[in-house]
């Protein structure tokens, strides 16, 4: 079962991860382990080339929207009783868990970057987080 240096372990060590990548991927290029990583709140939220979104309705309407040559995303640990609105969304994907927490992890990228959504998958993983597993009764 990890703890909270655990959990901040993790957040710390996916930033770097993510700030390595800024050598292949133009769209993070101005990541920063400083400024989009809170340790704290164990979250990273970074945008790149975003505008404000100018429809209504779904959970990309409340999130920054990428240019073509822009990204957006967003990462965290949280109790898997969360209610916060941003745990709520019935988004499709894959749930990831690191310890007694689930992760949350949202991007939208630009029609014209390479895709960096299967990288950052990656970095999850090899990090520790895990695919839930089923009871079986």
């Amino acid at each position: 079962m990890a703890g909270e240096s655990e959990y901040l372990a993790f957040i710390k060590t996916v930033s770097e991860e993510i700030a390595a990548l800024k050598k292949t991927y133009p769209q993070l290029e101005e990541f920063s382990i400083d400024k989009h990583a809170d340790l704290e709140r164990l979250k990273i939220d970074f945008s790149y080339h975003t505008y404000e979104p100018e429809h209504a309705g779904g959970w990309t309407s409340g999130v920054p929207n990428p240019h073509p040559d822009g990204v957006w995303f967003y990462m965290d640990l949280h109790d898997k009783d969360s209610t916060a609105q941003i745990h709520t969304q019935p988004i499709s994907g894959t749930s990831l868990t690191f310890g007694n927490k689930n992760i949350c992890f949202l991007i939208l990228e630009g029609s014209e970057t390479d895709s960096i959504s299967g990288e950052m998958i990656l970095i999850l993983e090899r990090n520790g987080a895990k695919l839930p597993t089923l009871r079986s009764n």
